[in-house]
């Protein structure tokens, strides 16, 4: 028998049905009891489905295993504005007011009731808990990347209309593509534009750094946040400037830099929550890219990593990573950087993709544990793996989307949906349990 027969009838075979109600979930929950931290990783930006299953698991896993905190591939600074309105303090009304005035970045990424509604959630049950047991929401992301990017495509321009074009195309593929980011980057243009404008650009990052800081302590802080925030001000500078050679560096160690970054905040966050709980144990969203083991995808023969290795690597078995993959349907994304959101048609995902594979098989959404033994030696050969950031680019799908990767290495749990759906964007609401603000056409990467 063929080994794509061979895999074909192990998913016949072993996978679980996802259905609406709570049943696929509840091993799943068993799985994880002792875990440290659960990594949810979504195949796409843009998909209703992920963002609902992510809150549904973080939901249960709060109630019913005591876990304390949620970080998020963002903005840690928005987030912080976030994470104080969930513990009841500021002067936001509702879920939408408070992602409006975090300045979120892409809007649209935060800005819909699956998202709204969990903050919302998170907030009722926060107020049933003393001020230390209550539950955090944090990002990892270096405050203020997309307001870099934007002001400085906005400076080249006025200085070099070739290598503000050239950067722009660069940013488009900042969350993939890294071997094209190394041969088109702007290794081949002048780089003495940017150095210009270098200084100009970190010192007005930190001074809005500075006042969004002034703001949130005239406002109130979260009591137990004053330490983190002064802590991470004192490096602040340095990741900026770091931050603004990153976005354009062609170098192999640009994507690292990130995911190490991202890392150290997420260890530092677990410490920061240690006094309350010990151990800490967390609940991690983001992209696939970022949040599945490195090691197991082609990138790694080029020395990339991803946060989702360095967690495997210092947490080994307490770290359960599950991924979430489709095969078709809608999804929302830009078609270029900074470009407007919309609905795009998802292209059903090639044959030779695990995707495609999984259709072959079963065409239906299912739960299938990578971890069992007679499953896992079925699923770690070398497939074509689809992933979409802020942009979709289906006319060079292959090219910019696809990478190759060892499905069993990479997660523990695969999550998969047959068809999904873009994200929905209703009117808002008097409630602050289902208001989604006015549709930001932003989609920057962050």
């Amino acid at each position: 028998m063929s080994h794509r027969k061979t895999v074909v009838q192990t998913v016949d075979t072993h996978a679980i049905p996802l259905t609406d109600d709570e049943r696929p979930i509840d091993p799943f929950l068993k799985r994880v009891e002792d875990a440290r931290l659960v990594m949810l990783a979504s195949a796409t930006w843009g998909t209703r489905e992920f963002h609902a299953f992510q809150a549904r698991v973080t939901r249960r896993l709060i109630r019913e295993q005591d876990m304390r905190l949620v970080a998020f591939e963002a903005d840690w600074m928005a987030f912080c504005r976030i994470n104080r309105w969930v513990q009841g303090h500021g002067d936001d009304g509702t879920a939408r007011d408070v992602i409006e005035s975090a300045s979120c970045c892409p809007k649209w990424r935060w800005e819909h009731p699956e998202f709204i509604e969990f903050i919302a959630w998170l907030r009722d049950f926060n107020t049933s808990l003393p001020p230390l047991e209550q539950v955090g929401i944090h990002g990892l992301e270096t405050p203020g990347f997309n307001r870099m990017a934007r002001r400085t495509i906005a400076i080249l321009e006025g200085l070099d209309a070739e290598s503000a074009s050239r950067a722009r195309e660069h940013l488009a593929h900042f969350h993939h593509d890294h071997e094209r980011r190394r041969r088109r980057g702007l290794a081949d243009l002048s780089c003495e534009p940017l150095e210009r404008i270098r200084g100009q650009l970190v010192r007005g990052l930190v001074d809005r750094y500075e006042r969004d800081c002034r703001e949130l302590q005239e406002e109130g802080f979260v009591p137990r946040d004053r330490s983190w925030l002064e802590q991470r001000h004192q490096r602040y500078e340095q990741e900026a400037a770091d931050w603004h050679r990153a976005m354009f560096e062609t170098d192999l160690h640009t994507w690292n830099r990130r995911e190490c970054r991202m890392m150290e905040r997420l260890e530092r966050l677990l410490e920061h929550y240690m006094g309350v709980r010990a151990p800490t144990r967390a609940i991690v969203w983001g992209a696939m890219s970022h949040l599945g083991d490195g090691r197991a995808t082609d990138p790694s023969a080029r020395g990339e990593t991803t946060l989702g290795q360095k967690v495997k690597e210092r947490f080994g078995g307490a770290a359960v990573s599950i991924g979430l993959t489709t095969h078709r349907g809608t999804v929302s994304a830009a078609s270029t950087w900074a470009g407007e959101c919309q609905t795009c048609e998802l292209r059903p995902a090639r044959a030779d993709s695990f995707a495609g594979l999984l259709h072959e098989a079963k065409p239906t959404s299912l739960v299938l544990p990578l971890d069992k033994p007679q499953i896992a030696r079925h699923f770690d050969d070398r497939y074509l793996e689809r992933i979409i950031g802020p942009i979709y680019t289906p006319e060079s799908e292959r090219q910019y989307h696809y990478v190759k990767a060892r499905l069993a290495s990479q997660f523990d749990v695969l999550v998969h949906w047959d068809e999904t759906h873009a994200l929905e964007f209703r009117p808002p609401t008097s409630s602050s349990r289902d208001p989604c603000s006015r549709r930001d056409t932003s989609a920057s990467t962050s």
